[in-house]
């Protein structure tokens, strides 16, 4: 008998974030941990894991870390800017949970003509 693997959605983006995760712990721990470049990626670590498209843009607010008024994604893209492959893995993971949403949509919408179907052959 051969076993099917399923893996539902929520635990799709768990496994992503947590890998992105742990390979942006291994770029932070190449900087000196005074410098610049480890506080973006130490401190602020969950704007990492919040969908791009949520990150603040427009407000900037006082971070003590950098000493300077900055807005959420411009935090974020100042971290990625420390490592070119950690960028790459970022918009990677960033578009895997757009498409994965957008799957999610459609087959929802999908299941709901196929039980509306059902109801027709059945009556």
């Amino acid at each position: 008998m051969t076993g099917i693997a399923s893996i539902d959605r929520f635990h799709m983006v768990q496994m992503l974030t947590r890998s992105f995760n742990i390979f942006r712990v291994q770029i932070m721990k190449q900087f000196n941990k005074s410098s610049r470049e480890y506080k973006l990626l130490k401190s602020p670590w969950m704007l990492y894991l919040m969908k791009h498209d949520k990150l603040n843009r427009t407000t900037p607010y006082y971070d003590w870390h950098f000493k300077d008024y900055l807005t959420q994604e411009h935090i974020v893209l100042d971290g990625l800017d420390c490592d070119q492959t950690l960028e790459n893995t970022y918009w990677v993971m960033q578009d895997f949970m757009v498409v994965l949403k957008e799957l999610t949509v459609r087959l929802n919408k999908l299941n709901v003509l196929l039980m509306a179907i059902e109801i027709l052959v059945i009556s």
